[in-house]
């Protein structure tokens, strides 16, 4: 799965002895077209948290309801600056 599927959640990981649950975000795009990137991205982060606040992550994971959840984005190429600026 890739950024360029929005309809997915790419991997969740889950941490059980802290209770805590990763959404791994995979990024396999380079910046050559960042402004059409930064669209991609954003849209998928979005899906990621409708994917959360929607109760989705606790529909599809009962085990995982009410955990903190944090979304990391793994890229195959680095941030670009403005790229840095939205993640940050």
């Amino acid at each position: 799965m890739s950024i360029d599927e929005l309809n997915k959640i790419d991997r969740i990981i889950t941490y059980k002895e802290n209770q805590y649950v990763v959404l791994l975000l995979s990024d396999h795009l380079d910046w050559e077209n960042e402004g059409e990137h930064l669209a991609l991205l954003q849209s998928k982060l979005n899906a990621y948290l409708d994917f959360i606040e929607n109760g989705e992550l606790g529909r599809h994971r009962p085990d995982l309801k009410g955990w903190p959840v944090t979304i990391r984005v793994a890229g195959k190429y680095p941030l670009s600056a403005e790229a840095a600026k939205f993640i940050a």
